[in-house]
C-alpha cells in the first residue's frame, strides 16, 4: 500500500509536472501569439495613420481650392449684383427724365390745345363779323346801287 501511495504520488507528481510544462507551453504560445498580434495590430494603426495623414492633406488642399473658387465666384456674384444695381439706377433715371419729358410734352401739348381752341373761337367770331360786314356791305351797295339807279 506504501509503495502503491508512493506510485499514486510520483504519477501524480508526473502528472502535475506534465500538465504544468502543457500550461507554460500553452501561455507561451498565447503570449507569442498576443506579441504577434499587438505588432501587426500596431502596424495597422501605423499604415491608417499614414492613410489618415494623405487624406487630411489631400482634403486641406481640396478645402483650400474649394475656398479660392468660392470667394471667386462670391466676388464674381457681388460684382454683378453691383453693376445690376448701377445699371438698374441708371435705366430708372432714364425713365424718370423720359417721364419728366412725357410730362412736360403733355403740358405742352394741353397749352396748345388751349390755344387752339381760342383761335378756332377767334377765327369763328371773326368769320362771323366778317360775314355780318359782308351782308351790311352788300346792303350798302344794293342801297348804293339803287341810290344810284334813282337818280
Amino acid at each position: 500500500m506504501k509503495s502503491a501511495k508512493g506510485d499514486l504520488r510520483t504519477e501524480k507528481n508526473t502528472k502535475e509536472n506534465e500538465l504544468t510544462r502543457d500550461g507554460q507551453k500553452i501561455k507561451e504560445s498565447s503570449e507569442e501569439r498576443h506579441q504577434a498580434k499587438m505588432i501587426s495590430l500596431q502596424k495597422e494603426i501605423d499604415d491608417l495613420q499614414t492613410d489618415m495623414q494623405v487624406v487630411k492633406s489631400e482634403n486641406a488642399l481640396g478645402e483650400k481650392t474649394l475656398a479660392t473658387a468660392y470667394d471667386g465666384a462670391d466676388k464674381q456674384y457681388t460684382e454683378a449684383l453691383n453693376s445690376y444695381d448701377t445699371e438698374m439706377s441708371e435705366k430708372t433715371k432714364e425713365k424718370d427724365e423720359a417721364e419728366t419729358d412725357c410730362q412736360d410734352a403733355e403740358y405742352q401739348l394741353s397749352q396748345i390745345r388751349e390755344q387752339w381752341a381760342e383761335r378756332k373761337e377767334e377765327r369763328r367770331k371773326r368769320d362771323d363779323l366778317k360775314a355780318i360786314m359782308d351782308k351790311k356791305e352788300a346792303e350798302q351797295r344794293k342801297k348804293q346801287a339803287t341810290l344810284n339807279k334813282a337818280a
